[in-house]
C-alpha cells in the first residue's frame, strides 16, 4: 500500500501549491509565515511625535514651589501677627491718651472747681462760665465726645440731641443720626449700625440711645435753658453715636510678608512661563524633525516591505522548488508501504529524502541533514541529492556511492556546510538493506515479532569534511514483515531546547509499543508523539521514512518491476 500523502503533524494544513502534479497533501508541513518581516515592519513603525520637555535640570523649580505652597499661610499669619500688634498698640495709645485728658478735664474742670468752690457745688451745662459748677452729665457726654474726636486716631464719639439747651447750637442731623433717634423713640433697643467706604477705606457709626431717668427728667423739666419740659422717665434724649474709621492706606504696609509673598509668587509664575515657553520651542522643534524623520522612515519602512514581499516571493518559490526534489510516487507499490514526514523549521530546509528504483529489483533510499538551516541549506541539499542520483546510477555498492559523492561536494562547497546521510539499497531478491552510514543517526528496524533494532555502522565522518573518505560498508535482514525507518536529528532531538531530548530510546519505545503497525500507523505514532514532546514547535528540520516489507497473502504474485 502507497502512502501518497507526507505527514503533516497536527492540526496541520496542506501545501497550497498542487500544480506540480503531486496530489494536494503531498509531502506538506508546518512553513513559519513572514516573521520575519513582520518582525522588522514592526520595528520600523513610526516614531510618535513627542510632547516631553528636554530633562534639563530645573532645580530651582523646586525649592520655588515648595515655597509657594508653604509661604502663602507662613505669610499670611506673620502679617496678621504684625497687625495685630499694630492695632492693639494704637488702641492702647489712643486709650492711654483719651484717659490722660479725661484725667485732666476732671482734675481741672471738677475738682478745681469744687475746690475754687465757697463749699457750695452746682451743676450747670454752662459750668465754665458759672462759678462753683459742675458739668451734668449730657454736657460731660458732650465734653467726652470732644475729648475722643480730638484727633487721636480713627475713633470719634458724639451726643447727639435735638433738643439741645438754649445757647447751645443744634447743628442739623445726617440721614443716619435721624433715622436712628426715630427708630429709638419709635422703641428700638438694640443697638444701630452703618458701615459705608469703598475699596480704600472702610467707616462704621455705632449709635446707642440716650435714655431719661428720673434725675435727667427732673433737671430738664425744670432746667429755664431747657428747649422741652415735658420729658418722662423711659423718653429718648438723644443718641451716642461711635464712629471707627480705617483707612487702607493705614494699614497697607503691614502686610509687607504678603506683598513680599505675591512678589515671589510673581517672580516664579514669570520663570515658570518663561521656562514652559522655552520647552514648548524646544517641542515643536522636535517634532518637526521627528515628523521629517517619520515620513523618511515610512518611504524606508515600504521600501522594505517591497523588499521582503520579493524575498518573501522567492522563499516561496524555493519552498515549492525544494519540494519538488521529494519523490512524487514510491516504486514497488506491491511489495512497500510508504509513509514519510517532512517538517522544514523555516520557509526551506536542510534536510531531505529520496527514493528510486534501482535494476535487479532494488530500491535506493536517502536521507541526509545539512549542517545549517534555510536557502543555503536547501541550495546544499539540491547539490547533494544531484549529485548522489547521478552516481547512483553508474554505481552499485552504497559505500563507494557515498566516497564519490564526497569528493565531489569537496570542489563545489564555497559555503563550507556539511552533510550527514545514510544511503542504502533494499534488494528484494535477496531480502537484504545494505547501506553506508556517515555521520547520521543510525537506521531502526522494527522486525515483525515486535522487536526494534538499531542498525550500526563502524562511524564516518559526514560530507564535504575531508577529502578520501574512509566509508565502511553495513547491512541487515530486511524481511516480509520488517519495518525500516529513517530520521534526521529533528525527530530524537526535539525538547533538547527544554533540556529533554526526545532521544533514541524515545524513538524505538514509539515504534515498538504502536497498536498500528502499518507504515503509515508508525509514522502517525512517531510524528505525534514527538510533535507533543515538542510543544507543538519545531525547532530543527525533521524528516523520517517509514519503509515496511509487505507480506503477501496466499497465492498473490509480486508484479513486475519497471524495466
Amino acid at each position: 500500500m502507497i502512502d501518497t500523502g507526507t505527514y503533516s503533524g497536527p492540526n496541520r494544513g496542506p501545501h497550497p501549491g498542487s500544480d506540480n502534479g503531486i496530489n494536494p497533501g503531498t509531502h506538506t508541513g508546518h512553513h513559519p509565515g513572514t516573521r520575519q518581516a513582520s518582525r522588522i515592519a514592526a520595528t520600523t513603525g513610526a516614531l510618535p511625535e513627542t510632547d516631553t520637555p528636554d530633562k534639563r535640570p530645573m532645580w530651582l523649580l523646586v525649592p520655588a514651589l515648595a515655597i509657594l505652597v508653604l509661604g502663602l499661610p507662613v505669610a499670611v499669619w506673620l502679617d496678621l501677627r504684625d497687625l495685630t500688634r499694630e492695632m492693639l498698640a494704637r488702641q492702647n495709645a489712643e486709650a492711654a491718651e483719651i484717659v490722660n485728658e479725661v484725667r485732666t478735664f476732671y482734675s481741672e474742670e471738677i475738682l478745681a472747681r469744687i475746690s475754687d468752690s465757697d463749699g457750695t457745688v452746682t451743676f450747670s451745662h454752662d459750668f465754665r462760665t458759672e462759678h462753683g459748677t459742675i458739668p451734668i452729665p449730657a454736657t460731660f457726654s458732650i465734653e467726652l465726645g470732644k475729648m475722643i474726636s480730638g484727633g487721636h486716631g480713627f475713633t470719634a464719639y458724639a451726643f447727639i440731641s435735638d433738643y439741645p439747651f438754649l445757647g447751645r447750637e443744634r447743628g442739623p442731623l445726617d440721614g443716619f443720626e435721624e433715622n436712628a433717634l426715630a427708630a429709638f423713640r419709635a422703641g428700638r433697643t438694640a443697638e444701630i449700625q452703618q458701615v459705608s467706604g469703598g475699596l480704600f477705606g472702610r467707616r462704621m457709626r455705632f449709635a446707642t440711645p440716650v435714655v431719661m431717668n428720673e434725675g435727667c427728667v427732673g433737671c430738664h423739666n425744670s432746667h429755664p435753658e431747657s428747649r422741652k419740659t415735658d420729658w418722662q422717665i423711659g423718653d429718648v434724649r438723644g443718641i451716642q453715636v461711635f464712629t471707627s474709621e480705617q483707612r487702607l492706606e493705614s494699614g497697607l504696609f503691614a502686610f509687607k510678608y504678603l506683598f513680599a509673598y505675591f512678589l515671589f509668587a510673581g517672580g516664579t509664575s514669570v520663570l515658570v512661563l518663561f521656562t514652559q515657553h522655552r520647552q514648548n520651542r524646544r517641542i515643536e522643534e522636535t517634532n518637526t524633525k521627528l515628523h521629517a524623520s517619520n515620513v523618511e522612515l515610512a518611504e524606508t519602512q515600504q521600501a522594505l516591505q517591497t523588499s521582503f514581499d520579493l524575498m518573501e516571493g522567492d522563499l516561496e518559490d524555493a519552498r515549492r522548488f525544494q519540494h519538488l526534489m521529494l519523490p512524487p510516487t514510491y516504486p514497488r507499490p506491491d511489495r512497500l508501504e510508504w509513509a514519510t514526514w517532512y517538517e522544514p523549521a523555516r520557509h526551506v530546509g536542510g534536510d531531505f529524502f529520496d527514493v528510486f528504483e534501482l535494476p535487479g529489483e532494488r530500491i535506493g533510499i536517502v536521507i541526509a541533514d545539512v549542517s545549517d538551516k534555510g536557502v543555503k541549506a536547501a541550495f546544499f541539499t539540491a547539490v547533494t541529492r544531484s549529485t548522489l542520483m547521478d552516481i547512483a546510477e553508474t554505481c552499485d555498492e552504497p559505500m563507494e556511492v557515498l566516497r564519490r559523492t564526497n569528493d565531489r561536494l569537496i570542489q563545489q562547497n564555497p559555503s563550507e556546510l556539511f552533510v550527514t546521510i545514510i544511503y542504502g539499497v533494499i534488494d528484494l531478491k535477496t531480502n537484504r538493506f545494505s547501506f553506508a552510514n556517515c555521520g547520521h543517526p543510525s537506521p531502526m528496524l522494527r522486525h515483525a515479532d515486535g522487536r526494534v533494532e538499531e542498525l550500526v555502522c563502524v562511524p564516518c565522518l559526514p560530507l564535504a569534511v575531508l577529502a578520501d573518505l574512509d566509508v565502511r560498508p553495513a547491512s541487515a535482514p530486511f524481511e516480509p514483515g520488517d519495518t525500516l525507518c529513517l530520521y534526521t536529528d529533528g525527530v530524537t532531538d526535539s525538547g533538547a531546547h527544554r533540556g529533554n531530548p526526545f532521544g533514541l530510546q524515545g524513538l524505538k519505545a514509539t515504534i515498538g509499543m504502536a497498536e498500528d503497525t502499518s507504515a503509515e500507523g508508525l509514522r502517525d505514532a512517531v510524528a505525534a508523539t514527538v510533535t507533543a514532546h515538542d510543544d507543538e514547535a519545531h525547532f530543527d528540520d525533521v524528516a523520517l521514512v517509514m519503509v515496511r516489507y509487505r507480506e503477501l497473502a496466499d497465492g498473490e504474485q509480486p508484479e513486475e518491476p519497471a524495466r
